[in-house]
């Protein structure tokens, strides 16, 4: 290929990814007055997609991931924001942006972190189908099947599932030895104890430490605080059943009895409460909501 022909595909390029941008809007606003289960019709097949981008696909999955931010800030907040079809449309642009660039490891850790938070059980399936796409071109990477791991954990009835996806993880390269000791432990604990959390703050906070993107690293850090403390409360509490003889019912009867000084600030957000099974939670995680 001439220089002069890569230099006018360079200024045609803005160009089209402009109509294809108008394009995709339009598509997009046609896809809201479709029933739901139609809603998939205007995700084009990966052929076509390398058609329109003219082979500069890594470009437009960049230019497309940084669209599907924005719209998700827009979208969480915005009332009645993630409804349904909003959760299809993220989806289907994840979707799009991991076919265009099927080895791009931030848009599938993107996915399967934002999909689970915003669109509960319908971003949990997907977002878990898309890591384990995602690891089918990076087989190395032990983020990828940690993600799943921790999707389990996090969202499921099914421990067992999310620990044989962390063991998976713990052999792969660079993987932390922890991982090993975590799978076990979600598997050996009774779910009744504060178990799972344990796992959520490991997972969480090594995600705190090795993301790379600042407006992740900005949610995920202060998430990881907040498992710390959440442990921490969960062990006094442990304390203090062992002294007193019965397990608290709020967290004031902590300072009450001198257990602790304060109740620390969620900073996550939410506030520290105790549960109805006896666990000390934070409100971030025990009753977020779906916009049906």
């Amino acid at each position: 290929m001439s220089s002069r022909y890569k230099l006018i595909l360079k200024i045609l390029l803005p160009f089209f990814m402009a109509l294809y941008a108008v394009a995709f809007v339009n598509v997009i606003e046609a896809n809201k007055e479709l029933p739901v289960a139609e809603t998939e019709w205007f995700s084009p097949e990966t052929k076509y997609l390398r058609l329109i981008t003219l082979g500069f696909n890594h470009l437009a999955a960049d230019l497309m991931l940084i669209d599907t931010q924005v719209f998700v800030a827009e979208t969480s907040d915005t009332e009645p924001g993630f409804v349904e079809s909003k959760c299809r449309m993220f989806e289907n642009k994840l979707d799009i942006i991991t076919r265009l660039d099927p080895e791009s490891y931030y848009a599938y850790s993107y996915a399967g972190y934002a999909l689970p938070q915003y669109c509960d059980l319908m971003g949990i399936a997907f977002a878990n189908y898309l890591v384990r796409r995602g690891w089918s071109y990076l087989p190395e990477i032990f983020q990828l099947p940690k993600l799943i791991g921790f999707n389990f954990v996090r969202y499921s009835e099914e421990p067992e599932r999310g620990a044989m996806w962390l063991r998976i993880a713990s052999r792969l390269p660079k993987a932390p030895v922890r991982l090993v000791w975590v799978a076990d432990r979600l598997v050996n604990q009774s779910p009744e104890n504060f178990a799972k959390l344990e796992i959520q703050q490991n997972v969480i906070c090594d995600l705190c430490q090795t993301v790379s993107d600042e407006e992740q690293k900005k949610h995920l850090c202060p998430r990881c605080s907040m498992y710390n403390d959440i442990i921490e409360l969960n062990k006094v509490a442990n304390e203090f059943e062992s002294k007193e003889g019965y397990r608290i019912k709020n967290l004031q009867e902590l300072i009450d009895r001198n257990y602790i000084k304060f109740i620390p600030e969620d900073p996550a957000g939410g506030k520290y409460v105790v549960l109805e099974n006896g666990v000390i939670d934070s409100t971030t995680n025990a009753f977020r909501k779906f916009n049906d």
